[in-house]
């Protein structure tokens, strides 16, 4: 048979005198005597097979004596590979407590890491145990596998078991793993236009989108936290940006927005209903400052407004996102004072507005 042959293979022979016989030889792969099994977990330990890019997540790698009458794994080593573009290492690698002595591994290119293991002490280790783990976060949206084999023809990285005196052959290894998903988490999948993850489509949406470009311009969104908000963890808002699902964060995220704002203002205004939604051409809303009950200043008609927000005038952005109608509060009825998302200690407020609603227009022209 071939080499790697395994199954059935026939063959027959003639000897002296005439007589031959034929021969069956079965080909089977050893019974294997050590189970490596890969795991991908969240902070807190629990397994996950969904993530979302950004996230960090924990590659665990276990290992057991899977023979009849076990006595433990003495020493593990394997090379650890996976897609670059999918994860990247975020931390070091650490070493289960059953296996404290001759700790190995390094990454010896990107995506890969090679004879990543250590053996144990005189006390043999019972039942599945921790060889390693080593922390990751996700890149970009598709499906992610870590492929783990075991170290050949090194006997410095052998993979042994206590009551053997030799090494474990290779074939005598089994390997699962799981599949882990990475969706694109600055992106809606129920509804993409909106970005607060609030149920509803409005200026908000867009606003966020135009303060995350005026923060960081157009980037790639590869493992990177958005922070459109500076209070986001306390306002539970969830940016979601990337409008398209491009992994982008760019002025057409923002123009989705608005071409939708607007379509929708406009075929209520065709029917002849009143309209509750805030077209982009005539945004209204109201800039609030969160240390006083004062407004610094507002756009539009109010008593069509859209939510207000809500900001820290020391500081360089948005603080949150509030989700009350104003109805008319704090504004006479048609004052078209502008507002911009981002400032500093007093300053001009009204002025700077001019600035934010020009790249506004310019991105509906």
């Amino acid at each position: 048979p071939a080499e790697d042959f395994v199954g059935t293979e026939t063959f027959t022979y003639t000897v002296d005198g005439g007589a031959s016989a034929t021969v069956v030889v079965v080909v089977g792969r050893p019974s294997p005597v050590i189970g490596v099994d890969v795991k991908v977990v969240d902070a807190n330990g629990l397994p996950v097979n969904d993530v979302k890019t950004g996230d960090e997540i924990w590659v665990e790698v276990h290992v057991e004596d899977l023979r009849n009458s076990p006595e433990g794994v003495f020493a593990a080593y394997v090379n650890l590979q996976y897609d670059p573009e999918r994860a990247t290492p975020s931390g070091r690698i650490e070493y289960g407590s059953e296996f404290a002595n001759a700790r190995r591994g390094s990454e010896t290119q990107t995506g890969r890491f090679d004879s990543v293991g250590a053996s144990a002490d005189l006390t043999a280790t019972q039942g599945k145990q921790l060889l390693f783990r080593m922390p990751f976060t996700a890149a970009t949206s598709g499906e992610l596998r870590f492929d783990v084999t075991p170290v050949e023809d090194s006997p410095a990285s052998e993979m042994l078991v206590f009551g053997v005196n030799s090494a474990i052959d290779p074939e005598a290894v089994r390997v699962t793993s799981a599949p882990l998903d990475i969706r694109n988490g600055f992106h809606n999948r129920d509804r993409r236009t909106d970005t607060d993850g609030d149920g509803e489509v409005s200026a908000i949406d867009a606003l966020m989108v135009i303060n995350e470009l005026n923060r960081t311009g157009s980037r790639r969104l590869r493992g990177v936290a958005v922070r459109v908000a500076e209070a986001e963890a306390e306002s539970n808002v969830s940016p979601m940006v990337d409008v398209n699902d491009d992994e982008f964060v760019s002025p057409i995220d923002a123009l989705l927005i608005i071409n939708e704002l607007n379509a929708r203002a406009a075929a209520a205004g065709e029917s002849g209903g009143e309209s509750t939604v805030t077209a982009a051409s005539g945004l209204a809303m109201s800039l609030k400052s969160s240390s006083l009950s004062s407004t610094l200043a507002t756009h539009g008609d109010l008593r069509r407004a859209s939510p207000s927000v809500v900001v820290d005038e020391a500081s360089p952005s948005v603080a949150w996102v509030a989700s009350d109608q104003l109805g008319g509060v704090g504004a006479s009825d048609g004052e078209a004072e502008r507002f911009a998302l981002s400032g500093a200690n007093g300053m001009d407020w009204h002025a700077a507005a001019d600035e934010f609603f020009a790249g506004l227009e310019r991105l509906t022209d």
